[in-house]
């Protein structure tokens, strides 16, 4: 089962032939002539036609181009991760080679976990910045979020963070930021 690609906009591409079995959320595959495909997901839908977003630049991608569905995206996440960059594909960027795969593969979109059955917060956490451990407080296997306009010190707040909460485990999510926002971050 396969469609074609019928125009290209930035990074979002029209693709025909497969909408009918397509819904949001659907991954692709675009092949451009001689390169490795392209991975792409459905984000919408317009006059017929599947808009997908492409995760990757769509050089050498040309009207016509042959689209088909894609698995399910799925990451066997490890201990081996811990202290590792990725991407949110789950592809290294850090350059220290492949990530080992864990046992299960887990859905890379799935519904969260029913608000009932989540577990209690465990013990305060000291976060290792006193003015947050002041105002701010937090607990074990709790989310903290870090909203402000550029330039204000979120990074280097993370860093500190990174360097000084007393957990086994931080895992840190940065979103529309820069690479060079990594340098800072302990394991960056």
């Amino acid at each position: 089962m396969h469609g074609r690609v019928v125009s290209a906009q930035g990074l979002t591409l029209a693709v025909e032939g497969l909408a009918s079995w397509l819904h949001i959320g659907t991954r692709l595959k675009i092949a451009p002539p001689g390169r490795p495909p392209v991975p792409a997901e459905v984000v919408g839908f317009r006059d017929g036609l599947a808009q997908a977003l492409a995760f990757a630049p769509l050089e050498g991608i040309a009207r016509g181009a042959a689209a088909w569905l894609a698995p399910e995206a799925r990451l066997a996440v490890a201990d081996g991760w811990l202290g590792r960059v990725i991407d949110p594909l789950g592809r290294p960027l850090d350059g220290r080679g492949p990530l080992p795969p864990g046992p299960v593969a887990r859905p890379l979109s799935a519904a969260p976990p029913e608000a009932g059955g989540r577990a209690r917060l465990g013990p305060r956490l000291d976060l290792g910045v006193r003015v947050l451990d002041a105002f701010a407080t937090c607990r074990r296997g709790q989310r903290l979020g870090l909203f402000a306009a550029s330039g204000v010190g979120k990074s280097s707040l993370l860093a500190m963070l990174a360097a000084g909460a007393d957990c086994d485990v931080a895992v840190l999510a940065l979103v529309g930021e820069r690479g060079r926002e990594l340098r800072g971050i302990p394991g960056g």
